[in-house]
């Protein structure tokens, strides 16, 4: 079964729900297995998630698009960076492995 995402309408919506589900084709949840999800943003109404850093002055926001599982509730958050910028894993800088 594949995933779902419910959105509060609008076309940025969707869009990013679109995006997600492209680079996510397997999305379940984690907790229970569920396939279908709420988003809880709203773009078109200018409601979005941010998880922000700073220290002082200095910082950095992130825009994020949480997903609620609608069987168990488990929260999701996906960077926003990733899928609607296409980016690459060295984008973000060398890995750290543990060989």
């Amino acid at each position: 079964m594949s995933a779902k995402i419910r959105t509060p309408g609008g076309d940025k919506a969707q869009q990013l729900a679109s995006a997600l589900l492209q680079r996510a084709p397997n999305l379940r949840c984690s907790v229970c297995g569920g396939v279908d999800f709420a988003m809880l943003e709203d773009p078109d109404a200018g409601f979005r998630s941010l998880l922000e850093r700073k220290r002082g002055a200095f910082g950095y926001r992130l825009e994020a698009t949480t997903l609620v599982c609608t069987n168990c509730g488990h929260v999701m958050q996906f960077a926003d960076v990733v899928f609607k910028l296409e980016s690459k894993p060295d984008d973000f800088g060398p890995p750290v492995t543990n060989e």
